[in-house]
């Protein structure tokens, strides 16, 4: 660039290095200043007059043209520039134009050109912000072109970044920051037109504060903290701190639609320069509903703030935990689960599952208000088996708690042991007592079964007959439920057998039976009665076998119709037995057999 336009005229860069093939853009700019142009006008005068030509009139407006700026390139010939350039005078006047806008929002103003000239006119508007300076809110076309005798608008943008002053008047916008604001944003627009021409417009803006920077809408499950994401993006070049607030819009705070939600968030953000980030905040609903949050960031040292409305729509929660429940048949297991009371007023909940095995210690828990209450859920299977159960918590004034229980029903070991004593020949019956827990009809049965192991005669215990074993629904702590049982030994020592009751829907139910024969037992006395008339003693061959017995009377004056007799195996005889005497008398009929050694008495009392 010639030393003598240097400062009038200038490109940038300067000086570089282009690589093969690649394109480099140089800028020419044309900046006359009052200095620059007295200094050429005072060179064109001393021009003319050298070469005796009439000094040029002082219009004001001063034509320069450079004819010589040379690129100068490493092993080729220079590239020559030619370059001109028209300087006008500042008009006298400018005319003003006012903005206003919510700060971070753009607006728009326009003005008017006329070229009353005969060739096309291409503008180039200067817009500059003077007030805060060093920054850029407004901005206009890069480039205008305007027909020969046409009229066209200029858009010039306002897009502030700050808030102007703002007397809110106790509105209760955020305020603050360490940074003083501008009473009113402030620049100009020069235009420079071919006929020598300039136009100058004062530019005034007003940013008042956002209303919302963002409205997002989030749906999530209630009875669950739900993580809200809000992006903020940091608009300055500089990096800023600010102080969160998030707050409940609707519900109003304070009613007690209000207390159904819980938010928590941290109450600072940091962001670098030009930065987006997430920030987060927790909300808890109660129950399905609506709720508009409001999350304000305001800057610590500008005092400028963010506001974003977030709307959230909760939806009935799935299952809040899978509850693991584990149990032998008819044995109990307990579960706590707390609950909160937010509300400042009572809260019913009841409880409900889909299997009838599963139910909660109470019909109806109220918690009181700003309160914690557990409640246990009770699991008693009567079936072996595993699934999974639905069950909830219902509360008119909080909603539904759904919950998944994944329970294991492992098979009843013994219920317990029946003893039973008897003599050998006779028989005892005794009760066995079980609970039946089955919410549902159950139509039981009861056998009789070997005991792995054990060869003994299961035969000797009998289920006696007509016995009603069905049971409607059981009460809430279980239905006790009677069974008789008869056991008739049928060999001394000692029996065993397996007593199995079992029932669609109620479970099966297992107890160990012992039987104990005892040596036979004197039983009487007999009556006889003295002539022609007869006693009668029912005796019973007990062994599973045919067995030969022998009676005989210790007592001359008793007598029996026959000695000696093969019977059956369960086979009954009535034995005849006779009294002669002239006073009354007593003896004994006894009754033996080869297979024990002990034999049945049967005490006799003969009466006159």
């Amino acid at each position: 660039m010639p030393t003598r336009f240097n400062g009038v005229f200038s490109i940038s860069p300067m000086d570089g290095f282009i690589r093969p093939s690649e394109e480099i853009p140089l800028t020419l700019s044309f900046h006359p200043t009052p200095d620059k142009v007295s200094a050429f006008k005072r060179g064109e005068r001393a021009a003319a007059s050298r070469k005796g030509k009439q000094p040029l009139e002082d219009t004001g407006n001063v034509s320069m043209s450079v004819p010589d700026i040379r690129c100068v390139l490493d092993g080729h010939p220079a590239l020559m520039l030619q370059a001109s350039g028209r300087s006008v005078s500042t008009p006298g006047e400018s005319q003003a134009l006012d903005f206003l806008s919510e700060v971070r929002q753009k607006t728009e103003n326009t003005i008017r050109i006329k070229n009353p000239t005969e060739v096309e006119w291409k503008l180039k508007p200067q817009v500059l912000t003077t007030e805060p300076a060093g920054v850029t809110y407004w901005t206009a076309p890069y480039e205008v072109t305007i027909g020969a005798g046409k009229e066209e608008d200029i858009k010039i943008a306002y897009l502030p970044l700050t808030m102007t002053e703002v007397d809110d008047g106790g509105g209760g916008e955020p305020s603050g920051g360490t940074r003083k604001r501008e009473k009113k944003h402030r620049g100009q627009i020069f235009i420079g037109t071919p006929d020598g021409k300039a136009l100058m417009y004062t530019l005034e803006g007003t940013a008042t504060p956002p209303k919302s920077d963002q409205k997002i809408e989030a749906k999530a499950p209630c009875k669950k903290q739900h993580v809200q994401k809000v992006p903020v993006k940091n608009w300055l070049q500089e990096r800023q701190r600010f102080d969160a607030k998030v707050e409940l819009v609707d519900p109003a705070p304070g009613t007690r639609e209000a207390q159904g939600f819980s938010i928590h968030a941290v109450g600072t953000l940091d962001l670098p320069a030009g930065i987006e980030r997430d920030y987060k905040f927790n909300i808890y609903a109660y129950h399905e509903s609506t709720a508009q949050v409001r999350v304000t960031l305001v800057s610590r040292e500008t005092g400028e703030f963010v506001a974003i409305d977030v709307s959230l729509q909760f939806y009935a929660a799935e299952s809040l935990a899978t509850i693991h429940m584990e149990a032998a048949c008819r044995q109990l297991m307990r579960h706590k689960i707390a609950i909160a009371n937010p509300l400042d007023v009572p809260a019913t909940f009841r409880g409900h599952s889909t299997n009838s095995d599963i139910h909660f210690s109470h019909d109806a828990l109220e918690i009181p208000g700003h309160t914690e209450r557990t409640i246990e859920l009770l699991f008693r299977p009567v079936q072996e088996g595993r699934d999974t159960a639905d069950i909830t918590l219902k509360s008119d004034e909080l909603g539904t708690y759904p919950y998944t229980v994944d329970w294991v029903a492992s098979p009843a070991g013994l219920d317990r042991t029946l003893v039973m004593k008897a003599p050998l020949g006779s028989s005892v019956v005794e009760d066995y007592k079980f609970t039946h827990y089955a919410k549902t009809e159950v139509v039981y049965s009861a056998t009789i079964e070997a005991v792995p192991g054990h060869k003994g005669p299961i035969g000797d215990f009998q289920i006696e007959p007509g016995q009603d074993l069905k049971r409607g629904p059981a009460e809430k702590d279980g239905t006790e439920v009677g069974l008789s049982l008869r056991f008739r030994p049928s060999t001394l020592g000692e029996a065993r057998a397996m007593l199995v009751v079992k029932g669609a829907g109620g479970g099966e139910y297992k107890t160990l039976v012992t039987g104990f024969a005892q040596p036979p037992q004197p039983q009487g006395p007999i009556v006889v009665p003295n002539g022609k008339g007869e006693g009668k003693v029912d005796f019973r061959n007990p062994f599973d076998k045919p067995t030969n017995f022998k009676f005989q009377i210790d007592n001359p004056c008793f007598t029996v119709a026959q000695r000696e007799k093969m019977m059956d195996p369960g086979e009954t005889m009535n034995i005849s037995v006779f009294f002669k005497s002239e006073k009354v008398q007593g003896g004994r009929l006894i009754i033996s057999t080869d297979k024990v050694s002990t034999p049945w008495i049967y005490f006799l009392k003969g009466e006159m």
